[in-house]
């Protein structure tokens, strides 16, 4: 809390570390752990919710690298948003889940149950933002999908294993209200 009262409060990866050790993640309360942040301030939520965006976001950049296709753009895109986004996620395709490296293998572990499992080999991120939900695909090419809280398609984004088709949900989307955000257009500079 104390910290969250700072003018600036960049990210703290010991700090953060040891809330998610203690608490879990504040994000949703998917884990079971929402009422251990009850003695938590708003603001500090806040803070820990965009500190996990920011790692997550660089994590989705960093670990998609193996593919050439990966749009360096998104990156520098979203964290302009990483004081809004209130839940991130990272949905892991087979060849990075399954890769027995070391690094990866820590990396997953680091995560926590943080991540969930793509059945196909691509990678995906879930974002946040207000009642809209974003899926980015770690591709060039892949259009981001946007979905509205309460458009009659709820996501339960705890769950351990999606499919693409899910998260590409074209009746999710027109339901929403929205349409597929293609990442060569107007709306990037906004």
């Amino acid at each position: 809390n104390r910290y969250a009262l700072s003018a600036e409060t960049p990210r703290h990866d010991r700090l953060l570390a040891i809330v998610l050790d203690a608490w879990g993640s504040p994000q949703l309360g998917f884990d079971g752990n929402k009422h251990k942040w009850s003695g938590a301030s708003s603001k500090a939520i806040e803070m820990v919710c965009s500190w996990l965006a920011e790692e997550d976001l660089e994590d989705f950049r960093e670990y998609c690298k193996g593919d050439e296709s990966v749009d360096d753009r998104r990156l520098a895109y979203w964290l302009r948003y990483k004081k809004q986004i209130t839940f991130s996620k990272l949905i892991l395709g087979r060849t990075i889940w399954n890769a027995g490296d070391r690094r990866t293998r820590a990396f997953i572990a680091r995560k926590r149950g943080r991540l969930s499992q793509l059945s196909s080999v691509r990678n995906a991120l879930v974002l946040r933002i207000g009642k809209w939900w974003f899926v980015e695909f770690s591709e060039k090419g892949k259009a981001c999908c946007p979905y509205r809280e309460g458009c009659g398609y709820e996501f339960d984004f705890s769950l351990p294993v999606f499919s693409e088709g899910e998260l590409r949900s074209v009746a999710a989307i027109e339901a929403s209200g929205g349409i597929r955000l293609i990442h060569r257009g107007d709306w990037e500079a906004s």
